[in-house]
């Protein structure tokens, strides 16, 4: 196994970070890796055997354009391998388990997964919560533990972990129970502060549902597009994207977000045309 694909999906730049570690860690072990943005692959197969994804838990689930990805694939000749660096703020629910799942039908075989705890992205339980809004991870051990991860995944004897289903897990029927839009009608319409922002155009370059249109400073919000992911309120450095029910202090930061915008911006418009 010489090659693999690292195919990452972020909302705060948490996951982004991971994937990177991920990608350094498959160079050290003689593996050239192949670093993607999910959004980016959509319709097509990996020619890699061994893939390896990084993305955050949402709504308890799978991200949508995770899930978006996985149904626009085709279904692989020779069986594939996959390995998943889960980031979450609370709980995973049966999220594992889904992935595996959906994989199966593509005959992409999910062998083990790990998650990384990291500061809770979604807004509501980082302002109810706040025992829960870790601010200082993902630190250094959380990236030692996706070098452990890989080094028992993909060592002389890889270890093994089975994504099982519990049905007793609230936090499933919850997701499973909520409508795509879901989280966007619980945490509200965006309100977009035109003097506070400087063009960077992060919003835009990141949102997965192609909700955020215009040029520059002169931004709009598409309601019918938004799937309520917040990553427009988490990405923009300034506080230019705002929830009327939530304040600044409850957002999330991502430190390496402007690493991975710079990132997108290098390769090309994304497609717009998610969620």
């Amino acid at each position: 196994m010489q090659n693999a694909a690292v195919l990452w999906y972020s909302q705060t730049g948490h996951s982004f970070r991971l994937a990177r570690v991920a990608e350094e860690t498959l160079k050290m072990k003689g593996i050239t890796p192949r670093v993607e943005n999910i959004r980016r692959q959509n319709g097509s197969l990996p020619a890699e055997d061994l893939l390896v994804f990084a993305f955050p838990v949402f709504n308890w689930s799978l991200p949508w354009p995770v899930r978006d990805f996985i149904y626009s694939m085709p279904r692989a000749e020779k069986k594939k391998t996959a390995l998943l660096i889960l980031t979450m703020g609370g709980w995973a629910a049966n999220t594992p388990y889904l992935f595996k799942k959906a994989l199966a039908e593509k005959n992409v075989e999910l062998a083990n997964f790990t998650t990384i705890r990291c500061r809770d992205s979604y807004i509501p339980f980082a302002k109810w919560l706040p025992f829960m809004d870790k601010q200082e991870l993902p630190d250094e051990n959380s990236l030692s533990a996706v070098r452990a991860f890989l080094d028992r995944s993909l060592g002389e004897r890889p270890q093994r972990r089975r994504a099982r289903f519990n049905p007793f897990d609230p936090m499933h029927w919850m997701g499973a129970a909520t409508p795509k839009d879901g989280p966007l009608l619980f945490m509200g319409p965006r309100k977009f502060l035109q003097d506070l922002c400087t063009g960077c155009g992060f919003c835009q370059t990141m949102c997965p549902a192609g909700a955020i249109t215009g040029e520059r400073r002169d931004l709009f919000w598409n309601r019918e597009k938004c799937i309520g992911c917040c990553g427009c309120i988490n990405i923009c450095p300034e506080n230019a994207w705002r929830l009327i029910r939530f304040s600044p202090d409850s957002y999330d930061k991502g430190l390496d977000v402007p690493k991975m915008v710079a990132k997108l911006k290098k390769t090309g418009p994304t497609d717009e045309k998610q969620g």
